[in-house]
């Protein structure tokens, strides 16, 4: 799959996680999901070629350019 095309699923499944799972008092978890999917897309990524690994300053830059959203509190029941 192109890279855009990776970029844009991860987008929107990240997006409705949130939506689902952006409760007030759940914020560790979904910031953990969000550490989680860029360590697997990472992963992903190095499959994709023999140039070896990509290194995680690297991967930061590529997120620069490809940023996933950041994990955020939708509903607030307090």
């Amino acid at each position: 799959m192109p890279v855009q095309e990776q970029w844009k699923t991860l987008k929107a499944k990240m997006t409705g996680h949130y939506a689902y799972y952006g409760i007030s008092l759940n914020f560790r978890s979904i910031a953990t999901f969000y550490d989680r999917v860029k360590y697997v897309w990472r992963i992903w990524l190095n499959r994709r070629g023999w140039k070896g690994k990509m290194a995680w300053k690297s991967f930061f830059n590529y997120l620069d350019n490809w940023p996933l959203p950041k994990p955020r509190i939708m509903h607030s029941y307090c």
